[in-house]
């Protein structure tokens, strides 16, 4: 120990005798920097001193070495410092001006301004004043240069904050639109991730829909802000650009120590990002120096290019070497349209490259949409922050050429000319010019309008039209391969064309080997018309009609199902399946000339419920009708893929035709239905072992539907318009000849006496008749059915005309003449639609003398019908029983399972028994599913089927030659006859207490500024409605006891809707005036309020409704049946006004809103 102390001792003195040698070479000033010197040394010696310490004798080395951990110290101080957010936002921020000031060529035009001002104290500025106007902002801004004589306006406002969706940034936002609306100044800034409900733009690609996000409570601000005018104001940058690289020696070196900054690519944050709102900027300052306008400053050729940005390299974990991305994240084109779409400026890396892009120009404004679609072009135009910087800067130009102005001598017409002469500088003809040109001369056509202001001599407004040239917003590319044969192959098959063609496009196989022989004699010898064997067919003499169905057994046995045999039709052959048969039948029919290419169908559904609730209304009128979509079967074909991927994606076809055709001769055209906008809803397939063929169900949504009957053999009362009326007629008398026949002890004697009445009391306008008719008809529904075997032996040939046209042709003998029968039919049908469900459908069975199968009275074929619900069921319990048999083997076993299938006859026997019960239950269910769910509607809210009765607008016209003081009541209810163009008389009641007076509106129109000098508008008032009344006769309107007078909106909806809505919410006086007057005299100001809808209270409504029903369903049951009956408007409070009132007078109505198409 004291061996320890003594060396201690020793090093001690050593260290101060050093200690005394290095300081007398110090040259401190004082005895307190020499104190500070000493412990600096002292420290430095004790750490060389100590026994782990190992000193270099290089002391050059030594130094250095000990330089080094200094460096690192200082390194690791710096990087916490630097790292901090404070610190990286306040770098930023001066990097970013540095980035704006050293990219732009400053000069006499070009000037940058910096304000520094926090976003709180923004905030407090503009919050604090009274109006934006008062701030401190708007008179840097406005009145110190644009409202200043000699003045240079600000041509753009560059914000370095970043806005997220909290309250206090849109509305500081919506104040500095303000500020930028009045000084015509853009103002470019950044969006925050927080505005996306992200909490970094690394997160940007996450979102599946970001339109989405902005539909929540929490973004309707700013969905407020942007639907606002002076949103196209203000631009929101996204994401940041990388503002340097970071320090070190293998990027940026620090010449004054060795400083390596800790910045590793999988670390975001310790990256320095500037506002990309710098970027922009720069792009403008780069537009204007070139060109002297901004239309440039978007797209790779079009002077959207940010280039030169730091581009820094890092190793991954797995070795290799990446670039970071120098604009947070790369964007792709498909979110660079929805942030576009979405109100934002995005910045666009090109990948492995050192540059972005500005693709769009989109400010925050939202595109409006309307009706015209010049008028949403023009909107469109007016969100293109680019176009509005060029439009702004014409305005200073305006303002401070018009400035200069004041006092000279010009006219009107003078001052339009010189600002016409001036603005045609910077006009260019696009399709002559280039791009150069364009930027140069912004506009493609400009004109400027200057009218003088009436009752201010000297005044001029002017306006100024322009027209920017239209830039390539986006572009779809699509790519069409179509492979061609040098040479066509001749087609010596022997086959058709169109036949060929089509076989080989539904089947995917080709038919170039096939070999038809016609005339054969072969068929004979099998007792058989026609036959396949391999790729030859055979044909007997004059049987080419066969030819189709043939075809397709070589299809059938190219796909390897049969065997390439003789195929026997009358004796047992080798192809005894009855579905590879019908399934020859089936494309063989649709293989011809006229419907080679189209899809052919097992069996179809499709059609349209008219529910009635309530006995037939005089006057017209019907519930609403419940359309079906159409359903139908097929077998699997080269259409299937298509028809899948249309469901999966939702895509819309323009038209889908379906087309009957008789079967046999020449296959003419029955009937086809035409759909349009049609969207495939459904669609599923399904088959099994004992299956031929796959089948799939498809269902089609559709917007508009046409029915067509073709005229060839088809009666004359079919082809009419009215066929579907007389068809139901027709169903009554089946109905009433089956019941005379068959039911002998129901009284039915006076039906058809009664019918005929019904007739002639039609005629005769006698509707006591047609309501004893309609209960003697609910009565023989109530209280009798048919059998079908009694109807098939007593009337077959009632049976055959159900079969052909799906209902019989009524006989003139029973129910008079053609035109009665018509006659009748209108007012049978509307009976035979509420009451028909109760009658039970009369099916017909007859026997095809060709095809010897069932038929049913709408000539369809069941196996047709309810052949795809037994496939889908027993291709289902297969599959079940398939599972059943692995879970359960021994069960299996006893069943004699095998796969899906059994080798008992017995239980395979079931298991198509069942699936066939399940088939006709399901065909059940799709069937009377629409009666059963609009049975339950009607019974929950009846008034949504109830009929609604014709609606009318009446006007009436007092005899001008007796005009009525008091005027001409016409009491609620009262009754109207009336005559359609064909002839159907009609009844009405009006639903408004109305008073007719003896005057009219001979004119009326809407005025614009400026005003005629005898009206005092209110302040802020837009515009006039003027309207003129005269009384009738030598009649003065003070004669009148007119204290109310009710108006009709008529016209354009669109315009009547826009009125209708200006009347109600933006009059801001009302005046009435002697029209007959020199001096236009004031008569009276009418009292607030005096406009007053008319149609929303209870003894206004046009539809019986019950006590107990909502009072808003009548309102909107009518708003959508007749809009027409809100229309009107009530004029009061006229009686002290027409006192002095002679025979013309004007109402002036002051409006602080108006629409210029009025």
């Amino acid at each position: 120990m004291a061996t320890a102390v003594a060396t201690q001792d020793t090093a001690e003195l050593d260290e101060l005798s050093l200690l005394e040698q290095l300081l007398q070479n110090s040259r401190a000033l004082d005895d307190t920097e020499l104190e500070q010197q000493k412990d600096y040394l002292q420290e430095f010696l004790s750490h060389i001193v100590t026994d782990d310490q190992l000193t270099s004798k290089d002391a050059a080395a030594e130094i250095n070495h000990w330089i080094g951990k200094i460096d690192e110290k200082i390194s690791a101080q710096l990087n916490e410092i630097m790292h901090d957010p404070k610190f990286q936002k306040l770098e930023g921020s001066w990097r970013g001006l540095h980035y704006l000031v050293h990219q732009s060529e400053t000069g006499t035009t070009l000037k940058i301004r910096v304000l520094n001002l926090t976003k709180r104290e923004l905030l407090k500025d503009l919050e604090t004043a009274v109006e934006f106007d008062q701030s401190a902002l708007f008179k840097k801004v406005y009145e110190e240069e644009y409202g200043q004589l000699g003045g240079e306006p600000y041509g753009l406002l560059v914000g370095d904050y970043e806005f997220s969706r909290h309250p206090e940034d849109i509305s500081l936002l919506k104040m500095i639109s303000n500020v930028a609306a009045a000084s015509h100044a853009p103002f470019i800034t950044g969006a925050s991730p927080a505005l996306l409900n992200l909490t970094s733009f690394t997160e940007l690609p996450n979102p599946r829909d970001l339109a989405k996000i902005f539909e929540s409570a929490a973004h309707a601000s700013w969905r407020s802000f942007r639907d606002s005018e002076d949103a196209r104001y203000v631009a929101l940058c996204l994401p940041r650009a990388l503002g340097r690289l970071p320090y070190g020696k293998d990027f940026k070196s620090v010449e004054e120590f060795d400083f390596e900054e800790f910045v590793d690519g999988r670390d975001h944050g310790k990256y320095l990002w500037m506002n990309a709102a710098w970027a922009y900027a720069v792009r403008v300052t780069n537009a204007f120096s070139k060109y002297g306008w901004f239309a440039k400053v978007r797209g790779v050729e079009g002077g959207g290019k940010v280039e030169n940005l730091p581009v820094h390299t890092f190793n991954t974990d797995d070795g290799d070497v990446a670039m970071k991305c120098p604009t947070e994240i790369a964007i792709s084109d498909r979110r660079e349209f929805e942030l576009s779409t979405l109100g934002f400026l995005p910045l666009l890396h090109a990948k492995n490259t050192d540059f972005a892009v500005f693709m769009g120009a989109q400010s925050a404004q939202k595109q409006k949409t309307f009706f015209d679609d010049l008028a949403t072009a023009n909107a469109d135009l007016s969100t293109k922050i680019n176009f509005l910087m060029c439009v702004s800067r014409f305005a200073h130009y305006l303002k401070v050429m018009a400035r200069d102005k004041v006092g000279s001598m010009l006219e009107a017409n003078q001052c339009e000319k010189w600002l016409n002469d001036w603005i045609s500088n910077y006009v260019c003809d696009p399709t002559m010019a280039g791009d150069e040109t364009k930027a140069k001369c912004p506009l493609s056509d400009a004109k400027v309008e200057v009218r003088e202001v009436a009752g201010k001599p000297g005044w001029y407004e002017a306006v100024a039209w322009l027209r920017p040239h239209f830039q390539l917003e986006t572009l779809t590319a699509s790519m069409r391969l179509v492979a061609e044969e040098t040479t066509v192959a001749e087609n010596n098959t022997g086959l058709p064309d169109n036949l060929k063609s089509g076989i080989e496009n539904l089947s995917g196989y080709s038919m170039d080997d096939v070999k038809v022989h016609y005339n054969s004699s072969k068929p004979a010898q099998l007792q058989a018309h026609a036959y396949a064997q391999g790729t030859d067919i055979h044909l007997a003499p004059g049987q080419e009609k066969h030819l189709p169905h043939e075809a397709w057994h070589v299809v059938q046995q190219k796909q390897g199902r049969v065997n390439p045999t003789m195929q026997f039709k009358r004796m047992i052959g080798v192809n005894d399946n009855s579905g590879l048969e019908r399934e020859a039948d089936i494309m063989g029919e649709s293989l011809d000339s006229k419907h080679g290419k189209e899809i052919q169908i097992l069996g179809f559904n499709w059609g349209e419920t008219q529910p009635v609730s309530i006995p037939f209304v005089n006057g017209g009128g019907s519930g609403k009708v419940s359309m079906q979509d159409l359903t139908f079967t097929m077998y699997t074909c080269k259409a299937s893929p298509k028809l899948f991927l249309s469901c999966a994606k939702g895509e819309h076809i323009k038209e889908a035709t379906l087309t009957a055709r008789k079967a046999g001769g020449e296959q003419e055209d029955f009937y086809s239905i035409k759909l349009e906008q049609v969207l495939v809803s459904s669609y599923n397939t399904g088959g099994g072992s004992g299956s031929s063929l796959p089948i799939d169900t498809v269902t089609l949504a559709f917007a508009k539907i046409t029915y067509q009957l073709s005229d060839s053999d088809t009666p004359e009362w079919i082809r009419t318009g009215r066929g579907r009326v007389v068809a139901a007629a027709a169903r009554f008398h089946y109905a009433l000849l089956s019941i005379m026949t068959h039911r002998p002890n129901v009284s039915t004697s006076s039906l058809l006496d009664h019918l005929v009445d019904a007739c002639q009391g039609v005629e005769q306008r006698q509707p006591v008749r047609i309501e004893r008719l309609i209960d003697d008809i609910e009565l023989l529904l109530n209280t009798c059915c048919i059998d079908d075997a009694e109807v098939d032996s007593e009337f077959p040939e009632v049976a055959s005309s159900i079969h052909r046209y799906g209902s019989p042709a009524p006989q003139a003998t029973s129910i008079g003449t053609h035109e009665e029968r018509f006659a009748t039919a209108r007012r049978v049908e509307k009976t035979l639609r509420r009451f028909e469900p109760r009658l039970r459908r009369v099916r017909v069975r007859v026997e095809d003398p060709k095809s010897r199968s069932p038929i049913d009275h709408r000539g369809a074929n069941m196996s047709t019908t309810l052949y795809p619900y037994y496939e889908r069921e027993l291709h289902f319990i297969r599959h079940d029983a398939e599972e059943f048999a692995k879970q359960f083997p021994a069960a299996a076993g006893q069943l004699l399972l095998d796969g899906g299938q059994s080798r008992d006859p017995h239980v395979e026997r079931l298991i198509e028994a069942f699936a066939l019960l399940s088939a006709r239950v399901e065909k059940k269910l799709d069937e009377e599913f629409p009666e059963v769910t609009d049975g339950l509607l009607g019974t929950l809210y009846p008034h949504y089927l109830a009929p609604i009765p014709s609606m009318a607008i009446a006007e009436f016209k007092p005899d001008p030659s007796a005009p009525q003081p008091t005027g001409t009541p016409v009491p609620r209810g009262s009754r109207l006859r009336a005559t359609t163009p064909d002839g159907v008389a009609c009844r009405y009641r009006t639903c408004y207490d109305t008073t007719l007076w003896p005057l009219d509106i001979v004119e009326s129109r809407v005025e614009l500024p400026p005003f005629a000098p005898s009206l005092s508008p209110p302040p802020k008032t837009q515009g006039v409605l003027r309207i003129r009344l005269r009384a009738h006769a030598d009649m003065a309107l003070a004669d009148l006891t007119l204290d109310k007078l009710r108006f009709h909106l008529q016209g354009d909806a669109v315009l009547v809707a826009k009125l209708y809505e200006l009347l109600l919410t933006s009059v801001t006086s009302i005046e009435v005036y002697d029209a007959e007057a020199s001096d236009k005299r004031r008569l009276a100001v009418l009292s607030d309020g005096a406009i007053q809808p008319v149609g929303f209270e209870e003894n206004e409504g046009l539809l019986p409704y019950p006590a107990t029903s909502n009072h808003a369903y009548r309102l909107l049951t009518e708003l959508f049946a007749f809009p027409q009956k809100f229309a009107f408007l009530d004029l009061s409070s006229l009686a002290p006004a027409l006192v002095e009132a002679g025979r013309t007078v004007d109402v002036v109505v002051y409006l602080s809103e108006v629409d210029e198409r009025l």
